[in-house]
């Protein structure tokens, strides 16, 4: 499955995709135990086969991170690594960070935390070899990272973000890119205190490293413009937007319902009259869970 072809024309013409079933198979197998499939799993290659053909897809990207998270110990807040659960032949073999970067570039940039969160993982997993000084920095990515993106927690956010400067290297190109690109993300998150400080940060590292914070900023604004031309959405995507965040309530003139049963049975009901619902449900529960992880087997 790994190797499909043409992954990007099949997931554009139907949601029930290869990307979908390649990332449910994924995250499924994150929920065995390792000793039950991993004699059969290449996990390098695995990751180099999404990296090269499916990094675009935030399903995929996601399942990946999730079995490399459950594969080896996550040890959270404490040094951000993934720690091998016993020695294994992926050991012995790590992939390049400097090829595995340049795959996941663009995700760390996101505007989706998901998809930021996953390409840090994947940076600091065992399977990759990488410098010290660099394993810092994507500590401290992680440790802003996972701060929730709330009111709440927007004091420790700005904190994570204006010690962040910090700890970059100015002789590094690679993980200064990598923290520009983060940066440059947070301008994209919808919490206002955050961006103060993200310029700032910002202005900080242009003075070390001028030419990376220009590229990064051009390049964003030259994507920007990019995707005002293109449409990025599949035709199925757009086909479900109004009936399916309109088919959840039924609208009462009064508030005078008392008998929630038979509101749950009214809005069953609505589900299904709403044009295309049908279709989104049955997606949901046309490939059985027991399919999905016999799906595994293929994935190689």
């Amino acid at each position: 499955m790994l190797d499909a072809a043409d992954p990007e024309t099949n997931y554009k013409s139907d949601p029930a995709n290869t990307s979908w079933v390649l990332g449910s198979c994924l995250k499924t197998l994150a929920t065995c135990p390792y000793d039950e499939w991993g004699r059969h799993a290449d996990l390098i290659l695995w990751t180099e086969k999404v990296l090269q053909r499916w990094v675009w897809s935030g399903i995929v990207l996601d399942g990946l991170a999730e079995v490399l998270r459950r594969r080896y110990v996550y040890v959270p807040r404490i040094d951000h690594r993934l720690m091998a659960q016993a020695v294994s032949p992926e050991q012995a073999r790590k992939m390049s960070f400097e090829d595995m970067y340049d795959h996941l570039a663009s995700s760390v940039s996101s505007h989706s935390r998901p998809s930021r969160l996953n390409a840090l993982y994947l940076l600091s997993s065992p399977l990759v070899h990488i410098h010290p000084t660099r394993e810092l920095v994507l500590s401290r990515l992680l440790q802003a990272e996972e701060v929730p993106i709330d009111v709440q927690s927007s004091r420790e956010r700005v904190l994570r973000v204006t010690q962040l400067e910090r700890v970059i290297p100015a002789d590094d190109g690679i993980v200064s890119d990598l923290a520009v690109r983060w940066l440059v993300a947070q301008l994209k998150v919808g919490l206002r205190p955050v961006w103060l400080v993200t310029a700032h940060a910002l202005e900080k590292l242009s003075e070390r490293c001028g030419e990376i914070v220009w590229r990064v900023m051009f390049g964003e604004l030259k994507a920007v413009t990019a995707l005002s031309s293109v449409d990025s959405v599949p035709n199925w995507a757009k086909d479900i937007g109004d009936g399916a965040s309109n088919a959840g309530e039924v609208r009462e003139s009064e508030r005078s319902w008392r008998d929630p049963s038979a509101h749950k049975i009214c809005n069953a009901v609505a589900k299904w009259r709403v044009d295309d619902t049908f279709r989104i449900l049955l997606i949901q529960v046309c490939i059985p869970l027991k399919v999905v992880q016999g799906c595994f087997q293929h994935i190689m």
